[in-house]
């Protein structure tokens, strides 16, 4: 392949450059950042004074190499709906190809007593504001909602006189401090997370799945039968509605958990309870269990490579054939909402969830199930049980105030008081990496080299919103996905 490089004066009309080229080769020198671009003026964040019209505050942004600057503060006037009516408009900055030039768009939504929000078009808008326009009754009431997307600012070569602090997105810094912390030092131990790509704008992530090699990522939308699908560690995405084999709509209701077993994915939810098993990554879903009397199916495990369980509001469940069928193994007392599972082996089954203080665990492979720990934690959500290894099980609650990080040391059996980890009650997934525990804590990641008992910051903010995901894929990059979707990768950092 020849060499390029630019861009250089022309001399006799020797070095012409088109915008298209220029375009590629800014938005591959800032590695594909798109974003409004923090600490410049007011970020272009959108108010609004009661009335019709709103702010878009000085600043600038970058999309696909094409850059926006606004100098002074931009008024934009929304449409009145029509009394009895609401509406929602999106606000972003779009490249407009025709007109050759950035500007501030109204993305206008329809009027309706229950409006939907418009699309953002994801090849040319930064996304800026939802703006709710509520005109049900006199006075019309505006709502803005901020959906900025920050560009990430990269360490630089550039001397200043700013402090770089642990746990603060990192700025302009001396070029000794920046050689020093691309070393790993100053107790900085991660780079700086790269936003990558959002599955949906303005949804919910509501489940998820990583495959074995964490390559393949499934993640649903909160109350839809639609997911999303990745194969590059969140980096595209292709929208799945799932299906029967014969091609028709499969409706879910709320995807509640998902599992693998062999080849086949298994996801769990319902209006009323029911299983879907896919072949093919869910573009075609077969129902294979269903129960009237529940609401949903809650949480999924697989046991061994023909083997899984569930929950099934009081009901446990069990499969033995990949998925194909499924029949009642177990009851429990009262009516628990189980949502985390953990298999450690020889039969031993650990599980946890809502509406329960207790930890449960069965050593017969969930046909009977004894508490071994009274929790504070009822009213919490458990969202992950993990075995780290010889013994050692952590269990984290999160959406609660009373949430709490515990630990066991003998397979389940008995159980420590819990932890908070920087006085925060939110714990909500894991990622065991070798020695390294990592765990998220809303948008922060959290690591411990020694078994869960002592944790360290590691990142303060891995995401824009709070982490629901924590993977890693090939090349050592550790990816998260965000409550509302968004896709960040970053780097682990050694001495």
């Amino acid at each position: 392949m020849a060499e390029e490089s630019g861009f250089f004066t022309s001399v006799a009309g020797d070095r012409k450059y088109t915008a298209r080229f220029m375009n590629e080769k800014m938005n591959d020198a800032m590695q594909g950042a798109d974003g409004v671009i923090a600490n410049v003026d007011g970020e272009l964040i959108i108010t609004g004074d009661g009335s019709l019209s709103v702010n878009i505050a000085p600043g600038s942004a970058i999309k696909k190499g094409v850059y926006y600057r606004n100098e002074d503060n931009l008024r934009i006037t929304l449409l009145e709906p029509t009394l009895g009516k609401k509406r929602y408009d999106r606000i972003a900055i779009r490249i407009d190809h025709y007109r050759r030039k950035m500007v501030a768009k109204v993305l206008q939504g329809n009027e309706s007593t229950e409006p939907i929000e418009p699309n953002y078009g994801n090849e040319n808008d930064i996304a800026l504001a939802k703006v709710l326009i509520d005109h049900t009754e006199d006075p019309v009431v505006v709502t803005v909602t901020d959906e900025r997307q920050m560009r990430p600012i990269f360490l630089t070569n550039m001397n200043s006189i700013d402090e770089l602090k642990e746990g603060e997105i990192y700025g302009k810094v001396k070029k000794e401090k920046a050689n020093a912390l691309n070393n790993g030092q100053l107790g900085i131990n991660m780079r700086q997370f790269i936003f990558v790509s959002r599955p949906w704008h303005n949804e919910d992530i509501y489940s998820w799945d990583i495959s074995y090699l964490g390559e393949v990522i499934i993640a649903s939308k909160n109350g839809d039968s639609i997911m999303a699908i990745s194969d590059d560690a969140g980096l595209t995405w292709k929208n799945i509605k799932p299906t029967t084999a014969n091609g028709i709509p499969n409706d879910l209701g709320e995807i509640k958990c998902m599992a693998r077993c062999s080849d086949n994915a298994i996801f769990g939810g319902g209006t009323h309870a029911r299983i879907l098993r896919s072949t093919n990554n869910a573009s075609t879903c077969v129902v294979k269990f269903e129960d009237t009397e529940e609401d949903y199916v809650s949480a999924l495990l697989t046991i061994d490579n023909h083997s899984l369980i569930g929950f099934c509001g009081k009901k446990v469940i069990a499969s033995n054939d990949c998925g194909m069928t499924w029949t009642q193994k177990a009851s429990f007392i009262k009516d628990l909402e189980i949502e985390a599972l953990e298999n450690i082996g020889n039969g031993v089954i650990l599980a946890a969830g809502h509406g329960t203080e207790k930890i449960w665990r069965s050593t017969d492979s969930g046909a009977t199930w004894t508490a071994v720990k009274t929790t504070e934690v009822e009213s919490c959500n458990a969202s992950f049980l993990k075995h780290i290894g010889n013994g050692i099980v952590l269990l984290g609650y999160s959406e609660g105030y009373r949430g709490s990080l515990y630990r066991s040391t003998d397979y389940g059996l008995t159980w420590d008081d819990g932890i908070r980890i920087d006085n925060c009650s939110d714990y909500r997934c894991i990622l065991v990496e070798g020695e390294t525990i990592y765990i998220s804590i809303r948008n922060k990641i959290f690591a411990s080299e020694d078994k869960g008992v002592t944790w360290e910051l590691k990142y303060a903010m891995a995401n824009c919103s709070e982490i629901y995901l924590l993977g890693k894929r090939w090349g050592g990059i550790i990816y998260t996905i965000g409550a509302d979707g968004h896709v960040f990768w970053g780097y682990p950092m050694t001495a």
